[in-house]
């Protein structure tokens, strides 16, 4: 199984807190025991792939067979949209910040909601990941 193949396979990414410390924390869907650390998305993110990548050599080495990725399924009749209630003040706070990061309000939520779900869909742009190290803080 080639390296290249790494990006395959799924994981989670958490913001996680331990002893004060706050940290990224990269979870492979297929396998539990492989993860990644890291002070930013990004640190975590290479942090997972290098341990992949020691996992499959580990694997390999032993004859242990290697998983294909498990593809992520999406329910049926999921649509991707939703209505959504929220406190005036909470729909100003984003709007803020979506402003702030000149992307759409629509782009905004979805990227607080990925990083709060720790989904790999996580795409946010430069200057949202510039702002911070952890989720933007809803309140002022």
């Amino acid at each position: 199984m080639k390296n290249d193949c790494i990006s395959d396979y799924p994981y989670d990414i958490r913001l996680e807190e331990n002893d004060g410390l706050r940290y990224y924390r990269l979870q492979y869907r297929d396998f539990p025991d492989v993860f990644g650390t890291g002070e930013t998305i990004e640190e975590a993110i290479e942090c997972g792939k290098e341990a992949l990548e020691t996992e499959f050599i580990y694997r390999q080495e032993r004859g242990i067979k290697i998983p294909e990725p498990k593809p992520i399924l999406l329910d049926e009749g999921v649509t991707g949209r939703i209505t959504l209630r929220m406190p005036k003040s909470l729909h100003s706070r984003i709007i803020e910040l979506a402003n702030d990061d000149d992307v759409s309000l629509n782009t905004e939520i979805v990227a607080i909601l990925s990083l709060a779900v720790g989904s790999k869909s996580l795409k946010r742009t430069s200057k949202l990941k510039k702002r911070g190290k952890e989720m933007p803080s809803i309140e002022k």
